[in-house]
């Protein structure tokens, strides 16, 4: 007997052991790629929802720190709070649907803020995410204006 045709038989042997199971993988893989791929969308998603709470968060401290270093100007306060919030959440790339809206209380454009007053900042940022649709977000912090900071008063014409 030629080898061609004992390594005819021995394959013919392992088909039949088998039962036929060709093609068995692609089929289960055509199954459970759509819920694997979902899978992973939905952890991306999870992931982008947490990152974005954390960024929020930040920016929530940063205007709150910035309205209580700039507590004895009034409307330089609130736009040093606006500007906090833009900068952390264009640059960690939190892109919000619409403008985030910062709340301050006390806003110090429309009352004083005196050294020790607790302020409030809450930001507020509807998120676009691919398979949980869109969410809004919010986060507040509490800074306590600096007892000793104090608005800067000239003294012999030099600022001091």
């Amino acid at each position: 007997m030629r080898w061609w045709r004992r390594a005819k038989r021995a394959g013919r042997a392992r088909r039949a052991r088998h039962g036929g199971e060709r093609g068995s993988l692609a089929v289960e893989l055509a199954i459970l790629a759509p819920v694997l791929i979902a899978f992973l969308t939905v952890l991306i998603d999870a992931g982008r929802l947490t990152w974005a709470n954390a960024r929020l968060e930040s920016a929530a401290q940063d205007a709150a720190r910035a309205v209580s270093i700039n507590h004895n100007t009034t409307m330089s306060a609130h736009d040093a709070a606006v500007a906090a919030v833009r900068s952390i959440l264009s640059s960690a790339g939190v892109s919000c649907a619409g403008e985030p809206r910062l709340t301050l209380v006390p806003d110090p454009a429309n009352q004083a803020i005196r050294p020790g007053d607790p302020v409030t900042a809450t930001v507020s940022c509807r998120v676009q995410l691919v398979i949980l649709g869109s969410r809004q977000l919010t986060r507040s912090v509490v800074s306590r204006v600096d007892l000793y900071r104090q608005a800067p008063v000239s003294v012999g014409g030099v600022a001091g």
